[in-house]
């Protein structure tokens, strides 16, 4: 199969070159200076160009001809200004216009956001609220109503999956758990802002398994949600990270705050319909990152 690739330097990229499955021809569209940037991507095949430039490239990937697009690119994060955000869904929308034209795609997959959803509180299916609170979820939302309302009519199959809470290696150093191994390995005990707050953290390597999930069966045209399936409160992966790092966690770091949110991922229709199911639990995550940053 031929995959053509977008984002491949971000973090999710990154984590689907390292673990994707390896039976494919890929393409990955990205700008070189920010390819050499990184020894692990010494062998991708790619094309000097992004999604602001890709038409000084279009004979050669009207030529690879792909048989899927995954679509991992939003230039600028983390600004979720108005300006960046419809820059990116115009971009996006210009290349599916593109790709649908002059080449055969069958299948277009897009990583889009449980920040999608409105208001989340609990268990949330594919099936609840979804509208926009601001301009970056206005713009994903916008992408994907566009996008499956296109490749209805063109007979493309079109897949938006929902990330939940994704962490593992490649994310952003401010991001919850790099920000506290760092502090922890800095002799530092570090205070987060929401400590009881419970959300669906999801690891990169087990997001990956799920695109390749949808890659590689037919599956409905529409949205899947990716998640642990799990709540898992910051204070208990704080806990997670300062035991494997030999300190002795204090409950009483935080005044009790019954003011939080709490929510997780249904991933009952991705499980249906390609039998995917996460393999690593928040330890076994955090594990693994330990593990490779010593």
């Amino acid at each position: 199969m031929r995959i053509l690739v977008t984002g491949i330097t971000g973090f999710i990229g990154k984590n689907y070159y390292e673990f994707g499955s390896d039976d494919n021809k890929i393409l990955a569209l990205s700008r070189e200076e920010s390819i050499k940037k990184y020894d692990l991507f010494n062998n991708l095949n790619f094309l000097n160009c992004d999604l602001d430039n890709f038409y000084n490239f279009s004979d050669q990937i009207i030529d690879f001809n792909p048989d899927c697009v995954l679509n991992m690119a939003w230039q600028g994060i983390p600004d979720y200004s108005y300006e960046n955000s419809i820059k990116n869904l115009n971009m996006t929308l210009n290349f599916f216009e593109f790709l649908s034209n002059k080449t055969n795609i069958k299948k277009f997959i897009n990583t889009g956001t449980c920040a999608e959803y409105l208001n989340p509180v609990g268990k949330i299916s594919e099936e609840y609220a979804v509208e926009p609170y601001d301009d970056f979820s206005k713009a994903k939302i916008n992408l994907s109503e566009t996008l499956i309302a296109k490749c209805d009519e063109i007979g493309i199959n079109y897949v938006n999956l929902r990330l939940f809470y994704v962490y593992g290696f490649y994310q952003r150093k401010k991001s919850l758990i790099p920000y506290l191994i760092d502090s922890y390995k800095k002799g530092i005990v570090p205070e987060i802002s929401k400590p009881f707050s419970g959300l669906d953290f999801i690891f990169a390597e087990d997001v990956i398994t799920a695109i390749d999930s949808c890659v590689y069966n037919q599956i409905p045209s529409g949205s899947y949600n990716v998640g642990s399936g799990k709540v898992i409160y910051n204070l208990d992966i704080q806990k997670i990270i300062s035991d494997n790092l030999n300190y002795e966690f204090d409950f009483n770091l935080y005044p009790k705050d019954d003011n939080y949110e709490s929510f997780f991922a249904d991933i009952s229709k991705i499980n249906y319909f390609t039998n995917w199911s996460p393999k690593f639990n928040i330890n076994e995550g955090i594990a693994k990152i330990l593990k490779k940053d010593i």
